[in-house]
């Protein structure tokens, strides 16, 4: 059975941001494309188009705020999908608003495209890297996600009694932290989200908080090990292979209100701290996530 269409079907997709949350609307749009078997013109809205530079998927990509809804057939806005129904996987709440039902037959994992460019960047570099393991130390202005410089110093002081033969790459932007020691490379703000990728598929694993980088490492096939606060791990980790548990290990704050996002007030935008001062951020077993990134350093 087939239908013929002499038009495609002008779709409009919407994210607005912020870079982790347009990285999680790629494999929608990815799916979009199939389920009309290719027979569709799509167009991504958002602050963050870089996010889907070299997608085979879109046909256009606009600024948020240039586009009319009027001028396409069908629109999809996914600001809110999540914010508004948080006790769901993110990227399910996504999904859901474009499948129904349908979503839990689809690929849900965010797809990347880097190009020969890309690959050449990054291979360049890997060139003096060696063997390395991938850390997102987040600091910016909203409080919940900064886990403390002193956390991460002594997570990975204990790593580096047992495995001085790993470099550890710093990622992120130009606030993020990164730390001062003979084994760590900063590479912060030095790739593209496509790059990125790439270049978390060389490493031995990545470590970080649910935020961009952590996204974008969902985009590659490495171990991701997650230190998680607000947010429950069925919640959150990237669902790969169509497998919503497939190479990952997440590691929550030890805290009694860890996993808050599910109480706060809708649509959650910002995170309410029920304890005044995000305790959360520095209630971590140290020698657990430790232990947790030497296992993946061991591995070949």
């Amino acid at each position: 059975m087939s239908i013929e269409l002499e038009t495609p079907i002008k779709i409009l997709v919407k994210r607005r941001a912020a870079l982790g949350d347009v990285v999680m609307t790629t494999g929608l749009v990815r799916e979009i494309f199939k389920h009309y078997r290719g027979n569709v013109s799509i167009t991504m809205e958002t602050d963050f188009g870089l996010v889907y530079k070299n997608n085979p998927y879109i046909t256009d990509l606009k600024n948020w705020g240039q586009c009319r809804p009027v001028d396409y057939d069908v629109v999809y806005n996914l600001d809110d999908a999540y914010e508004l129904n948080p006790k769901n996987h993110f990227v399910d709440s996504m999904f859901y608003r474009v499948f129904g039902i349908d979503m839990f037959t689809k690929n849900r994992a965010p797809d990347l495209h880097a190009d020969s460019y890309d690959r050449n960047t990054v291979d360049h570099d890997l060139e003096s890297f060696g063997s390395f393991f991938a850390v997102h130390m987040r600091q910016w202005y909203w409080p919940l996600k900064n886990i403390t410089i002193e956390t991460w110093q002594d997570i990975l002081e204990q790593v580096f009694e047992q495995h001085s033969d790993h470099k550890l790459l710093c990622v992120g932007g130009s606030t993020d932290l990164v730390l001062d020691h003979p084994l760590a490379i900063d590479v912060r703000s030095r790739y593209t989200p496509q790059q990125l990728a790439y270049l978390f598929n060389k490493a031995k694993c990545f470590v970080g908080i649910d935020s961009a980088p952590f996204q974008i490492a969902g985009a590659s096939d490495t171990h991701i090990i997650a230190l998680l606060t607000h947010n429950p791990p069925e919640y959150i980790m990237p669902q790969r292979h169509f497998d919503p548990t497939w190479n990952w290990t997440a590691v929550q704050a030890s805290i009694d209100c860890v996993g808050c996002n599910v109480r706060q007030i809708r649509p959650i935008r910002e995170i309410a701290c029920e304890k005044n001062d995000f305790p959360c951020n520095r209630s971590w077993n140290t020698a657990h996530i430790a232990k947790v990134i030497i296992e993946q350093l061991k591995k070949n």
